[in-house]
């Protein structure tokens, strides 16, 4: 792991052993624009959908890089920091398992 957040993060978490759900981030979703796409079943199965997409798109390596960006409306790079990517295949399918002294990061598919 080569960014400058992955050190001091993955310190933290070893050292606590409080639950995961401690660090764990979540998403909270707005409800859809559309009123029949916010059935649960519907929403669940386009979240779903929407992630397979982003997968695919991730290990075929055409995501575009991500910015952020403080200044929406100036210059294309005033105020515009591309973000570390370099993790990003670890979102899906990994699972971090921590034993006393190890780390152990697996990664499936």
């Amino acid at each position: 792991m080569n960014n400058f957040l992955s050190g001091p993060w993955l310190d933290m978490r070893l050292k606590n052993r409080k639950s995961l759900l401690h660090f764990n981030v979540f998403a909270l979703l707005p409800p859809d624009p559309k009123t029949e796409y916010n059935q649960q079943l519907v929403r669940a199965t386009n979240l779903l959908c929407s992630t397979l997409r982003y997968m695919k798109t991730l290990r075929a390596g055409l995501l575009e890089p991500n910015v952020l960006h403080f200044q929406p409306y100036g210059a294309q790079m005033v105020d515009a920091y591309p973000l570390d990517m370099s993790q990003y295949h670890l979102i899906l399918s990994t699972m971090l398992i921590i034993y006393i002294s190890l780390l152990i990061i697996l990664k499936v598919g």
